[in-house]
């Protein structure tokens, strides 16, 4: 075939043909015919431009590939495709830095100065003149190209069960340098061969051509009437009530909007006593999210979550992608989360707010995208909710944390005769039957997640007068500017979820009311029942029960004291107080002021 260079192409070193371009020899000698394309080019371009043609050696010529279906994973990848032209789908993991490799070496004969070209791999020649093997190699004459190796690893959408994804080295050579990023999802095209290592033998993709990945389009279903009471009543239904809980989920889900300045993506903590089924709808929602990742608070690492470098078994230094990298456009559930080390969790400070990776270690400083959405599940560190501590001291996580969580919510297991004869009849009645199945939930939220509705002035002025109006009920230390930011998203997703291009009046009025609801739950004071802002922004406590008994004279039980709470409510608090050394007990139950 002959080659025309165009003005574009030499400037990018490169020039791509489709398959059907390519000689029949293509499909019998890939990576012959692919070299002798190359070698082409290289003299195509030498007419046009000798000057270009010298000082670069790494032309290429690049197959066009075929659509994504037709790829094939990298669990599938064995010695039947050895040699031969393989497209192969998953997600760049690790990435080393770019080095010289050798394309062409020359090697020079010490007895009679012949000069011999030899690719790397057919190794130190033999001189034809003289018949010596002393031969030294020279670097001014050989020829280098630019050469970064990728580990390439199955993507963990495919991954089944608790199978280690499979993994494969691909190289980039010239051009091809430096495209990918840790985390990137996409096809490569290349030649796989076997190349030799100290266990034995291992896979290489000598890589071609590389493109996006793009998963089988599937039409999302056709909704009417209250979208998202259908699809949160489609979410998780085998788990009994909980039904705020699901609705700000599938708001999650689908992430706010808003300028490229600002966060977009909802994160939420669930915390509360267990045995209420919090994990189970944190894997429900890892499994629903069209790109979502599960993964355990217990015996993670700041580099596991985050990001970090690897020093490989050859003494290569990688730069590997933690779950949020990895997972980057989509949520991450971290199940466990007060398990997690407190250095390990301060490195999600900067991806809940900042949405970004930066990693400063052995030389290496770089800042990777993290555009996630953060899920976590938590339980009090008494194995019970307390009353008189705060969130923060509840699940034991700082309060700058905390402030980075849109939303809260407590889930508490509190006995009720009513509730607990529909969650019993629910379990054991095999739950109720739901509108939408699971694949179509999430083909509905892939369809709306991308879309960036505009704020409306009415829908503004509902969100400020209640900005303005919570700072107002407890002095200065009210609402903060960053739950007027989670209001804002929250309605964000909402008009994405109905397919709006605006922010409307209800939209604005929902997000306030799932903010109120959040509070009431978790924030509430113990012994008015209402909403306590003060609480819910600073962690600071109102008046414990001790400004009850402080004044009583003389033994007491909780029997004797007078509030709204509830006797275990009041012996829990009595315990605490026994604990801390402010009051006595003289026998079990039984206590007075110290």
């Amino acid at each position: 075939m002959k080659l025309k260079p165009s003005k574009t192409d030499i400037k990018n070193r490169y020039i791509q043909v489709t398959k059907k371009e390519l000689p029949d020899t293509f499909y019998t000698d890939s990576g012959g015919t692919l070299a002798r394309l190359s070698t082409d080019l290289s003299d195509a371009v030498y007419e046009i431009d000798p000057e270009t043609a010298e000082r670069h050696r790494d032309w290429a010529v690049r197959v066009k590939l075929e659509s994504s279906s037709k790829s094939i994973s990298v669990r599938d990848i064995g010695v039947q495709h050895n040699n031969e032209w393989v497209e192969v789908r998953g997600m760049a993991a690790r990435i080393a830095q770019p080095v010289p490799r050798a394309a062409i070496i020359v090697w020079v004969c010490k007895k009679c100065e012949g000069i011999v070209h030899r690719t790397p791999e057919e190794g130190k020649p033999f001189c034809l003149k003289c018949g010596a093997s002393n031969f030294e190699e020279s670097e001014e004459l050989s020829q280098f190209v630019d050469s970064q190796i990728v580990i390439f690893s199955e993507r963990f959408e495919e991954i089944d069960g608790s199978r280690q994804p499979r993994q494969i080295k691909c190289r980039l050579d010239g051009p091809l340098c430096q495209t990918l990023n840790p985390g990137d999802r996409c096809v490569v095209g290349g030649i796989l061969t076997l190349t030799k290592t100290k266990a034995g033998r291992e896979y290489l993709i000598q890589a071609n051509n590389h493109e996006r990945y793009r998963d089988e389009v599937v039409k999302p279903p056709e909704l009417e009437g209250d979208i998202l009471d259908t699809l949160t009543k489609s979410f998780c239904p085998r788990v009994y009530g909980n039904y705020t809980v699901k609705q700000c989920i599938i708001l999650l889900l689908a992430g706010g909007s808003g300028t490229s300045e600002g966060r977009t993506n909802i994160n939420m903590l669930l915390v509360g006593d267990p045995g209420i089924a919090k994990s189970t709808l944190l894997k429900e929602a890892a499994s629903i999210a069209p790109l979502g990742r599960y993964t355990s608070g217990r015996g993670a690492t700041a580099a596991g979550l985050t990001a970090g470098v690897a020093r490989d078994k050859d003494g290569t230094m990688y730069l590997e992608a933690g779950a949020v990298v990895l997972t980057d456009g989509g949520v991450v559930c971290i199940d466990e989360f007060d398990k997690t080390a407190k250095t390990d969790r301060a490195a999600l400070h900067e991806v809940m707010e900042q949405q970004t990776v930066s990693l400063t270690k052995i030389g290496t400083i770089v800042t990777l995208n993290a555009r996630v959405s953060i899920l976590a599940v938590a339980n009090p560190k008494k194995s019970f909710w307390d009353e008189t501590l705060t969130v923060a001291e509840n699940i034991n996580l700082p309060d700058s944390l905390l402030t980075r969580f849109d939303l809260i919510f407590n889930l508490r297991d509190t006995p009720d005769a009513e509730t607990d004869k529909n969650i019993a009849s629910h379990i054991l009645e095999g739950g109720t039957d739901c509108t939408l199945q699971p694949k179509q939930v999430t083909a509905y939220i892939e369809s709306i997640r991308h879309t960036n509705p505009k704020m409306t002035a009415e829908a503004a002025d509902i969100l400020k007068q209640y900005y303005v109006s919570a700072r107002q009920k407890a002095g200065n230390i009210a609402i903060t500017a960053r739950q007027l930011e989670a209001a804002r998203r929250l309605a964000g997703a909402r008009a994405k979820i109905y397919r709006r291009d605006t922010i409307t009046a209800e939209d604005a009025s929902l997000s306030i009311h799932i903010i109120q609801n959040m509070i009431q739950s978790t924030y509430a004071d113990p012994e008015t029942n209402q909403p306590d802002h003060l609480r819910a922004t600073t962690g600071a406590k109102r008046s414990t029960i001790y400004d009850i008994i402080s004044g009583m004279e003389g033994d007491f039980t909780a029997a004797d004291i007078d509030c709204s709470m509830t006797i275990p409510e009041i012996e829990r608090q009595l315990d605490r107080l026994h604990s801390q050394g402010v009051i006595l007990m003289g026998k079990p139950g039984v206590y007075r002021v110290s």
